[in-house]
């Protein structure tokens, strides 16, 4: 059985020196507060699924990742179906999972969450193997995250990234997709497909609107199209926020997605690229334990509905 007062604090170094330096102070407040603490820190990617299964397995109550969605991605990997629970110090670069559900961004107020915060089961999805807390895509966006994980930053820093979704899109080819939905066909010429488990994508757009995290669904939203041009047109109209009911956009809400598709599909998971297009990609509900502000973001729990359960 899980201790509520025990926590193993999953640290990426990777994300600079701040991350050291606010875990080991989250770690030292908890301690004065009478909690069992240990620090893990990764050494390699995956590394944090592994570390935050064996903190789990051997009853630890609480798995903090420290660090961005990626870290998030790796811990929740490693938690799903176990007793213990997810937090999140945000100190990555975009922190969806964070602004999504109110979370807040100062180190203090995150760990406070500990002692302060409500435990809620949440759904997630799994594409072949491999978990998600927030969302999945295929396609040009999946083509994008890798690109940026095996570029590094030179001479020309961040600007070097900005131009990858441009490039990446100027040279964009669709995909021949054949998708089962919940037991009903889809077939489209494809310049994108995103799941949404929450609302928030990128930080900035929500290409699922209606997507929440407990609902026992994922939203589904494919984005059709011969090029460059139609990527154009997509985006405005998502900043728009009128894609759903674009031309040939297809929105479905769906437990299971089966997937066929021809050539290269580019897959990520919560940012993460993760290889080639799943042949399946399902909602597992309320399969994980995170914790929360008593009052979360209506991001992704609108006001008027359950937003915690206790206990």
């Amino acid at each position: 059985m899980a201790s509520e007062r025990s926590a193993a604090l999953v640290v990426n170094p990777n994300t600079g020196r701040r991350t050291a330096a606010a875990a080991g102070w989250a770690a030292a407040w908890l301690k004065q507060r009478g909690w069992s603490i240990r620090l893990a820190p990764t050494e390699r990617p995956g590394h944090a699924t592994v570390l935050a299964r064996r903190a789990a397995g051997e009853g630890v109550g609480v798995i903090v990742a420290c660090g961005g969605d990626g870290t998030l991605n790796e811990v929740v990997n490693g938690v799903v179906g176990t007793e213990a629970a997810v937090a999140m110090l945000p100190l990555g670069t975009t922190n969806v999972w964070s602004r999504c559900t109110g979370i807040p961004r100062d180190v203090a107020g995150a760990v406070r969450l500990l002692e302060e915060g409500v435990r809620k089961q949440v759904d997630v999805g799994l594409a072949g193997e491999r978990y998600f807390l927030q969302m999945a895509g295929m396609g040009w966006d999946g083509e994008v995250v890798r690109r940026m994980g095996g570029a590094r930053k030179g001479r020309w820093g961040l600007a070097k990234y900005a131009l990858i979704p441009v490039r990446t899109g100027w040279n964009l080819r669709p995909l021949a997709v054949d998708m089962r939905v919940d037991g009903e066909e889809l077939r489209q010429r494809a310049l994108m497909a995103v799941w949404g488990n929450t609302p928030l994508y990128g930080n900035m757009f929500l290409l699922t609107p209606q997507a929440r995290a407990d609902d026992g669904l994922l939203d589904l939203c494919v984005f059709p199209g011969e090029g460059r041009r139609d990527l154009l047109r997509h985006l405005f109209n998502v900043l728009l926020h009128r894609h759903e009911c674009s031309r040939g956009v297809a929105s479905r809400r769906a437990r299971e997605v089966l997937l066929r598709v021809e050539g290269a599909a580019p897959f990520q998971v919560d940012g993460e690229y993760v290889g080639q297009a799943p042949e399946r990609v399902a909602v597992v509900p309320r399969a994980l334990t995170v914790l929360l502000p008593a009052s979360p973001s209506r991001a992704c729990w609108p006001p008027g509905e359950p937003a915690v359960e206790r206990g």
